[in-house]
């Protein structure tokens, strides 16, 4: 099995190491049946694995972009106030907000900590979180077509083993 280690990101969501099984199975070498077996399904289950945090990422990706979007139009105003504002705080309930100051945003850092800027110095910040963000699904991509290539290779390799 090896392990890519990959880094986690400043902003902290992103995942610190994918793990690809490397046995026989993906290098074309002999093995048992059980074994086989096995790496097919670790192959398997990683395959799962990334294309879920592909998604996840995915959407990640569309909640920033609407952020950048909304932040750049909060920028063009000429009022530094707007009110009064629907907040929402969950599930089927918002709050009313009289008055919402437009000059400073708060920025999620990670590990839950917040740091005050303007919307313009924020857009920056958000726009290297779409950075690093779209650099892990490329190499999600990469892993995908990887383990693919195993899987193809394994599945006919296992035809040829049954035929003879």
């Amino acid at each position: 099995m090896v392990v890519k280690q990959e880094h986690s990101g400043r902003w902290g969501y992103m995942p610190k190491a994918f793990i690809i099984p490397s046995s026989p199975i993906s290098q074309g070498g002999e093995m048992s049946g059980q074994q086989r077996e096995q790496d097919l399904a670790a192959l398997r289950t990683t395959y799962q694995l990334l294309l879920n945090e592909s998604s996840r990422l995915n959407i990640l990706y569309s909640d920033v972009e609407r952020s950048i979007e909304t932040l750049e139009t909060l920028s063009k105003l000429e009022k530094q106030e707007l009110g009064p504002v629907i907040l929402p705080i969950g599930a089927f309930l918002s709050i009313m907000l009289n008055k919402v100051s437009t000059d400073k945003v708060l920025v999620q850092m990670g590990a839950n900590i917040y740091a005050e800027m303007s919307p313009d110095k924020a857009i920056e910040e958000l726009k290297g979180k779409l950075e690093e963000i779209r650099k892990e699904l490329i190499q999600i991509q990469v892993n995908l077509r990887q383990i693919e290539a195993s899987l193809i290779a394994a599945e006919q390799g296992g035809r040829v083993a049954r035929r003879t």
